[in-house]
């Protein structure tokens, strides 16, 4: 059976609300079209831009009766056969709520924070009362097929695509056009991810992976199984929905295989790790990284666009496919506590570049260069 619509957070209460404080003020109105990804922790996801800056767009509860009712076969068969991937019959009703507040608003910015996702019918009123439109893309160019079988004609109706990886700007300039496209990095709060204050000095040495999307659960195996067999105390530990990771622990007396964690029991399994070891087939940001970096874990990772956010002295890249020298250069930095340490406080220091206050910031300059333009 189909299920109900999914309101994310239709009453948002953040373990760590934002204080007025931290919070950007925004010379021209900004309105959200919000979305939570489901295996995001609470304080995760690109989302967590709405807390600190404008106001987040509520799906009414006429629009929510709708969607269950008369809308309920328009929105699923525009979701199942728009050619627009992610496009969910939320999204769908959504959309709908976002173009009646745009309609009834003047000289304001719509702010879509996963465009890829939620943007799509409001292309159609674009221009309209003065209001502009921003999009935030995440995926990278070789998604682009899949994701828009009809064609990506609507994103050149909005009035600015900000990507998460510079190495999306001259790709998405093709489509939009060479003033329509900035990169503002993703963020982290540091304030919840960060290093545990006392350690106990007799647990295992472990490395963490975490995650599906775009994961390499081909190298996987063989990273782990290198790893496991050079040191002989090591754990490692898979925070992950894909099965793949069940036979490498069932293989690996010393790997464990976590399906699922509660908040508390991930930010404990950072803390209390050594290094994040992270296959990647492709990257544009990641989630995973700047939480494990801002815990002050070393990144151990694949070149293909979170190089962005990484820097030498708190990681180490290889290019996609790499297994023994990631498995080797691991053993290496558990071996050197002293290497691991200098590693682990760049890699906290790097984390703290990517704070929300500071891109929330950014992102409000370009809404003010938008407003004036």
């Amino acid at each position: 059976m189909e299920r109900k619509l999914i309101q994310p957070y239709p009453n948002h209460q953040c373990p760590r609300p934002v204080s007025e404080a931290d919070k950007i003020v925004s010379p021209v109105p900004v309105f959200y079209i919000r979305y939570r990804y489901s295996h995001h922790a609470f304080v995760s996801g690109y989302d967590r831009l709405c807390d600190y800056v404008g106001e987040t767009i509520r799906l009414s509860k006429i629009n929510y009766w709708m969607g269950e009712t008369v809308l309920r076969l328009p929105a699923l068969l525009a979701a199942k056969r728009g050619g627009h991937f992610e496009y969910s019959r939320y999204d769908y009703v959504m959309e709908r709520e976002a173009i009646r507040h745009f309609l009834a608003h003047y000289n304001s910015i719509y702010h879509f924070v996963y465009g890829e996702k939620s943007f799509k019918r409001m292309a159609r009123f674009a221009g309209r009362n003065g209001n502009r439109i921003v999009c935030t893309v995440h995926h990278p160019a070789s998604h682009h097929p899949w994701l828009f079988k009809k064609g990506m004609d609507h994103f050149r109706k909005a009035d600015l695509i900000t990507v998460v990886s510079r190495d999306m700007v001259a790709p998405w300039k093709s489509i939009v056009g060479d003033d329509k496209v900035a990169w503002i990095p993703y963020a982290v709060d540091a304030g919840y991810f960060k290093p545990v204050e006392s350690e106990n000095p007799d647990r295992p040495p472990r490395c963490v992976f975490i995650g599906h999307h775009e994961r390499d659960f081909e190298t996987l195996p063989q990273v782990v199984e290198g790893i496991l067999s050079q040191h002989p105390s090591v754990e490692f530990i898979m925070i992950s929905k894909d099965p793949r990771c069940e036979p490498i622990a069932r293989r690996n007396s010393r790997a464990q295989w976590h399906p699922r964690m509660s908040d508390p029991d991930y930010l404990a399994a950072l803390q209390h790790a050594d290094l994040l070891v992270l296959p990647l087939k492709c990257s544009t940001t990641n989630t995973a990284v700047l939480e494990a970096m801002a815990c002050g874990l070393p990144v151990i990772t694949n070149t293909g666009g979170i190089e962005d956010y990484l820097d030498r002295e708190g990681s180490l890249l290889f290019p996609v496919g790499t297994t023994d020298a990631m498995s080797e250069a691991a053993v290496r930095l558990l071996r050197d506590p002293e290497l691991k340490n200098r590693m682990s406080a760049a890699a906290r220091r790097r984390a703290l570049t990517f704070s929300w206050t500071s891109i929330a910031q950014q992102m409000v300059g370009l809404y003010k260069q938008l407003a004036a333009g």
